[in-house]
């Protein structure tokens, strides 16, 4: 069978070869070295900080500090726990600074840290009082934001915590922004599921906007998925009648997919370990295939190899199928030979579907490079899969050129297939070409009458797109 069109010649290939080979092994290099790191937006590392802050400043200093004469250098070099009295000085100096824990103190306080320091011992003890206070000052430095600054996310959801009802109702009534209101009440219920679900559930019950149903019940689940993942999975699964099979029912705007989307977040942030595990128990389903996604979109961005680790263990699971997609396409981001080896080394139809999501990519962003390597690979049902992806995905291109591509496929369904593929892009782009191309395919007449009424179909708008959805 003739070898498919070259895209560049093949001195100018090897060259471009070594030096992917050369990025390809710095790459591996560096990937090896790496770790994931947690994933948590800046709105959770605050409350860590603040937190950490109120600790420092709640250790009262040493009564003896204050008589205690600063050794010379011949002591401090006997001394195998001496520290150097200079840091001694500086910590004994910001806890000098330190100011009670008052609403007025932390108003008027311009350096951030002993603000946050005395906003973390606030919230740590709020009463109802102070939390009005508090939520009316905030409240007027983010009355021209749609979204609630960061102090402001954390005062309401120790208020939800505090008061659930009582903080959704002076939320309601004073914040007349839609979605400066939403995003408050969304941090309310975070904190009041927390410490009363129950509650917190029967709220949202008597909600009947779409729209606060929607940003209610995503903070719900995600409170919920902070104390007890499981709870949260069977209230996004299985509350108010929804059936977790069907992906696309909506609960007012919200569904399943974001549901678990929300959970998946909150584990990420808590770490790989607890995130991979909780995927993992999860039972067979839709839920369980969104989640695998989710968590293996996180990994991959931090450290492809330990995703790619993760997800090898699970590729033959149905539930695992777009992970795996996700994950190629990551690899491809970074190196599309780095992903096709991957791939190759996976079995069945999980190697399928990684081997097109990779090749797709690299079509999209360097066909001619992508084009040159299949043209070196060894005749394989992987050749096969890698060249009808190669050849689809420049049908939008070069439609003749991709029909040349297609035609070199050796499986005979795999490239009738990918030929009918290629004519239905090719028709309706330029129908002309394509139907004289069509009359001497070799595909059968009732093939071809076939391929003419669903491009034509497809051209109304009628019909579905041809590779479904962009992964």
């Amino acid at each position: 069978m003739p070898r498919p069109p070259l895209l560049l010649d093949a001195t100018t290939f090897e060259l471009e070869q070594t030096a992917r080979a050369m990025n390809c092994r710095k790459l591996k290099t560096k990937l090896s070295s790496g770790s994931f790191p947690r994933l948590a937006s800046w709105i959770w590392c605050l409350p860590a900080v603040i937190t950490f802050l109120a600790g420092r400043a709640s250790v009262q200093s040493d009564p003896s500090d204050a008589g205690e004469s600063i050794p010379g250098n011949q002591e401090l070099s006997g001394r195998a726990d001496a520290r150097p009295q200079l840091n001694r000085g500086r910590t004994a100096g910001v806890r000098g600074e330190s100011s009670p824990a008052t609403v007025e103190n932390f108003l008027t306080k311009s350096d951030p840290l002993v603000a946050n320091r005395i906003l973390a011992e606030l919230l740590l003890d709020l009463n109802p009082s102070q939390a009005r206070t508090l939520f009316e000052s905030l409240l007027a430095r983010n009355q021209h934001s749609k979204q609630p600054d960061a102090r402001l996310r954390l005062l309401l959801t120790a208020w939800g915590r505090l008061d659930g009802p009582t903080a959704a109702d002076t939320v309601a009534k004073l914040v007349p922004h839609r979605a400066l209101r939403g995003a408050a009440l969304e941090s309310i219920m975070s904190g009041w599921v927390s410490r009363d679900p129950e509650g917190a559930k029967a709220h949202l019950a008597e909600v009947s906007d779409p729209r606060e149903r929607s940003v209610l019940r995503r903070g719900l689940i995600r409170g919920l998925a902070t104390v007890d993942p499981g709870a949260a999975m069977e209230f996004t699964t299985r509350s108010m009648g929804i059936d977790a099979s069907v992906l696309g029912r909506l609960w007012g705007g919200f569904t399943l997919d974001e549901g678990v989307k929300e959970i998946a977040s909150v584990q990420v942030e808590l770490g790989t370990l607890q995130a991979t595990r909780w995927a993992e128990g999860l039972p067979d389903g839709p839920a369980k295939a969104i989640a695998f996604k989710q968590v293996a979109e996180a990994l991959v961005r931090g450290d492809p190899l330990e995703a790619a680790r993760w997800i090898e263990a699970h590729a033959e699971e149905d539930h695992a199928v777009d992970a795996v997609r996700r994950v190629a396409l990551e690899l491809a981001r970074r190196d599309p030979m780095e992903a096709l080896h991957w791939a190759n080394g996976l079995s069945d139809q999980s190697r399928n579907e990684a081997l097109q999501e990779a090749v797709r990519h690299w079509t999209r962003n360097d066909p001619v490079t992508a084009g040159a390597y299949l043209t070196d690979m060894q005749s394989s049902s992987a050749r096969d899969i890698a060249v009808g992806s190669f050849a689809r995905e420049l049908g939008s291109e070069d439609p003749e050129l991709a029909a040349e591509w297609a035609g070199w496929i050796q499986d005979d369904t795999l490239r009738l297939d990918s030929l009918e593929t290629v004519a239905r892009t090719w028709l309706q782009s330029e129908p002309d070409r394509a139907r004289q191309w069509l009359s001497a395919s070799g595909l059968s007449v009732e093939n071809q009458e076939q391929v003419i009424a669903e491009a034509e179909m497809l051209s109304s708008g009628s019909g579905p797109g041809i590779d479904g959805p962009d992964h």
